[in-house]
């Protein structure tokens, strides 16, 4: 079954209904909007958001896709790897949060380059019952606190997807890494802590 494709770009806003670039979203709008599911979410340019956000619950069969765009949907899919490892994402929409997301099941994210500042995870699943996946994308805590040795990217209950991305706790004193209770891939994923008390999962 083909996706319904949404938009949200920098000049998206206003009331619109995020069905075309002409009529996109903006980053808040999409937060606040109902995503059904089988969606997926065609993302251009660099947002920061403010505040706390969720992502909808898709569906086992038929999830909800967040995917970066550079300059049309779908020219990121294929990104490959630098010299130094790590994921090109110089064309990577990014997105800073300034506090932990929720993740809800049946979501997967897609050329994404996530920033976050947060003493506590980027994402928190809140009792997660499905799947959440992070594909071909970059996931970075910068977070740099003697006290917040709880600080990581991903804290997930079950069911957690990882390909080719980049998993980055760039302060220092972070807890885990990534936190899984049970089910967890990973393939093909760069994952770095910085020392001191960095462990990885």
């Amino acid at each position: 079954m083909p996706f319904l494709e949404k938009y949200v770009t920098t000049l998206g806003g206003g009331f619109h209904n995020g069905t075309s670039v002409a009529n996109a979203w903006n980053i808040v709008e999409m937060f606040a909007a109902v995503i059904a599911p089988n969606t997926r979410v065609n993302i251009k340019e660099s947002h920061s958001f403010v505040g706390a956000g969720a992502f909808q619950p898709g569906t086992a069969p038929t999830p909800i896709v967040y995917r970066g765009y550079n300059a049309v949907p779908g020219d990121l899919d294929g990104v490959r790897r630098g010299q130094d490892g790590l994921l090109d994402i110089s064309k990577f929409p990014s997105i800073t949060f300034d506090t932990p997301i929720t993740t809800s099941p049946n979501v997967y994210l897609q050329n994404l380059y996530i920033k976050s500042s947060s003493a506590t995870v980027v994402f928190d699943d809140a009792g997660l019952t499905g799947s959440f996946g992070v594909i071909n994308c970059r996931v970075e805590n910068d977070f740099d606190d003697g006290g917040a040795l709880t600080a990581g990217l991903i804290f997930c209950g079950i069911h957690l997807l990882l390909i080719n991305s980049d998993l980055i706790c760039s302060g220092i004193n972070h807890g885990r890494i990534i936190s899984c209770g049970l089910n967890c891939r990973c393939v093909g994923c760069y994952i770095h802590g910085a020392y001191p008390l960095s462990g990885m999962l």
